[in-house]
């Protein structure tokens, strides 16, 4: 097998340059290898990671919320929500009723209106007869003058006179008017209200006598005093204490604490405290233990109305 032949490189190619070789060129003029197609999927799966990541990390456990409620609790609130509604209802009625004497209102006013545009265009040919016939009446006789004189201040005095109770009319809806947007605004506001008093979450509570025939004393702790919810206290029912005076010595707390400690005492202090009265609620029951004064303690809500069931009607 004969050896291949050698082929001589020429150094004097058109595409390479003076004392550069065509190797030299073709390297010259080929791209370099690069890494961007492995980079690209290393970024790509490292970015799914994270987003598997960040949303298994955003995912939550939620705890099961056990609530007692009462179906005796829940129909009568019921039956108080429907009856509000349909007191709602009625005043709705009303001021449509309301609105519908309004346009008759109006109505009457534009008829008024026309009326005195009426009794102005009679007085006006009135004094146009009159002068006319003091010109002409050389061509009228005066009885003749006289007759149409009497009809004509006759329709004036009859037109005056629907005018006047027209304007009379106009005066009474003006009033109406203006009593029933007083009705109006007072009805808006009893709706308002009762839409508020409806939607007002109401926490209703009941007491038994404890173990030793103890009857609650219900005291609302507040930040800005103490309130009276029930007798038995050193104060009356509905009475406010002071926050200072509450705590102050041998004040209200001192004094609540001495009549549930007396001999024969048969009441417990119920303290129901709101979110701005911790501070007030340490310190009544640091004095209350510092006495042993029997007490209980139940958080509750800045908007929650307070219902209390002792076995007699519960305060309003």
């Amino acid at each position: 097998m004969p050896a291949p032949a050698r082929v001589q490189r020429s150094t004097t190619s058109s595409r390479a340059g003076k004392g550069q070789t065509l190797d030299d060129d073709i390297d010259s003029q080929s791209t370099p290898a690069t890494m961007f197609p492995f980079l690209s999927v290393l970024f790509c799966t490292i970015g799914a990671l994270v987003v598997i990541m960040v949303i298994g990390s955003m995912r939550t456990a939620v705890k099961d919320v056990s609530v007692d409620v009462r179906l005796e609790d829940v129909t009568v609130q019921a039956a108080k929500l429907a009856g509000l509604q349909a007191y709602v209802t009625a005043m709705e009625q009303s001021i449509s009723e309301i609105s519908e004497a309004k346009t008759e209102s109006a109505k009457l006013s534009d008829e008024a209106s026309v009326k005195s545009n009426d009794l102005e265009e009679e007085k006006v040919g009135l004094a146009d007869l009159e002068a006319k016939g003091r010109e002409d009446l050389n061509f009228v006789e005066k009885a003749d003058l006289a007759l149409v004189k009497r009809k004509r201040e006759a329709a004036y005095e009859t037109t005056q006179t629907v005018w006047r109770a027209s304007r009379d009319a106009v005066q009474k809806a003006r009033d109406e008017e203006t009593a029933l947007n007083r009705q109006i605004e007072a009805t808006k506001s009893e709706i308002d209200s009762l839409k508020e008093k409806a939607a007002q979450p109401i926490a209703h509570f009941r007491f038994e006598d404890d173990s030793e025939g103890r009857k609650p004393v219900l005291l609302e702790l507040k930040a800005d005093g103490v309130f009276v919810h029930s007798d038995g206290a050193p104060r009356p029912e509905g009475t406010t204490i002071p926050k200072d005076e509450a705590r102050a010595r041998n004040g209200f707390v001192d004094e609540l604490a001495a009549s549930l400690t007396r001999p024969g005492a048969k009441r417990y202090a119920a303290l129901f405290v709101r979110p701005g009265a911790v501070d007030l609620y340490f310190a009544t029951t640091e004095r209350l233990r510092k006495k042993r004064a029997p007490y209980s303690a139940e958080p509750v809500e800045a908007n929650w109305k307070l219902m209390f069931d002792t076995g007699e009607t519960p305060p309003e």
